[in-house]
């Protein structure tokens, strides 16, 4: 059972201590409304009453807690990549994982590589979403918001392509293995190519011009981002300022690192967005998280202490995805079903 040490006087939120992996890191947050936070619904936004806000465009927030080294994480991904570069990892995923990390010689015991595997988050079973399963380790906080959406954006797509592509291949090819083909026969291919597209200048060099056309590879773009921003006001029922200081603390509590111990850091937690009709993001985080007091501010003793209450806040944030925007997220996106991303 919980240790809760904040009394009931918190309306939206407990304090967790009793999580033994914790040990000298803050308390864990612990909402007391399973059914999540509703601003757009139940929050002092705007004067419509409840009932004319039932259509108003909204953003909803899925919360979940990192639960394994990001550094493993990414290896465990190169691993991936090593056996779905000779043939994929067909129906017994983790024996393949397994067989990546040892191509790859990275010394790590049986019971290790069971520890990371097993821990491994999965996504409902969409055929087109299987290259994003086991993406980030995770595990739900509880926390579920639903914030109102008022700006314009829907969709934006941009590409670029360029040379940089040739200089990663020959990085990649002197900093991993590849079974089958020798590094120095893959490496001289590259050589070649680039001495032929020099040549062509030699060879008509008495002509006007020479240009031969180069190959230009394409570089992925960083992921989708939506801009929030709401205020809440203070100046009507009692129990809305607690409520909206609350909403302010958990959304600040929440998107800080915990320090656990002198070398041990926590990284804020992640989340799944959907945005109704528009887009979803599998994976996700806040940044450029800012709440100002708007109006008089002034000392007002709630339940929970003396806090200092302006007339309202601003609250604003952007929502990044943390995947490159592709065709498997769009389509998903708009297939009418809400992705879930839960632990196996």
């Amino acid at each position: 059972m919980a240790n809760n040490t904040t009394s009931t006087k918190n309306i939206l939120y407990s304090l967790y201590d009793s999580d033994s992996t914790l040990k000298y890191g803050a308390p864990r947050l612990i909402p007391n409304n399973k059914s999540g936070i509703n601003v757009t619904a139940d929050f002092p936004w705007t004067t419509l009453p409840a009932r004319a806000r039932t259509n108003v465009p909204c953003i909803e927030l899925r919360e979940y807690r990192i639960t394994s080294s990001t550094l493993i994480q990414s290896f465990i991904q190169q691993a991936r990549s090593a056996v779905d570069a000779i043939g994929g990892a067909g129906e017994n995923f983790v024996g393949s994982i397994k067989n990546g990390i040892k191509m790859l010689d990275f010394n790590v015991s049986d019971d290790e590589m069971n520890k990371w595997l097993d821990a491994l988050p999965n996504v409902k079973d969409v055929a087109f979403l299987d290259p994003y399963k086991h993406l980030y380790p995770v595990t739900s906080t509880g926390w579920y918001y639903i914030f109102p959406f008022l700006t314009g954006q829907n969709q934006k797509s941009s590409s670029s392509w360029g040379k940089k592509g040739k200089d990663d291949i020959s990085q990649a090819i002197t900093q991993t293995k590849t079974k089958g083909v020798s590094q120095g026969v893959v490496g001289n291919v590259i050589n070649m190519a680039e001495i032929a597209g020099q040549t062509s200048k030699i060879f008509n060099i008495l002509e006007p011009g020479s240009y031969t056309e180069t190959i230009k590879h394409y570089t992925p773009p960083e992921g989708e981002s939506y801009k929030v921003q709401f205020t809440l006001s203070n100046t009507g029922e009692f129990m809305d300022v607690q409520r909206n200081w609350e909403l302010c603390f958990v959304l600040t509590y929440q998107n800080r690192p915990n320090r656990r111990s002198v070398s041990l850091l926590d990284p804020p937690v992640i989340y799944n967005t959907t945005i109704p009709g528009v887009n979803q993001l599998l994976y996700s985080y806040i940044s450029d998280l800012q709440i100002d007091n708007l109006g008089t501010s002034r000392y007002i003793n709630l339940p929970i202490g003396r806090k200092l209450i302006p007339e309202a806040y601003n609250i604003s944030f952007t929502i990044n995805s943390l995947l490159t925007p592709t065709q498997n997220l769009l389509l998903y996106a708009h297939t009418g079903s809400k992705i879930e991303v839960d632990v196996s």
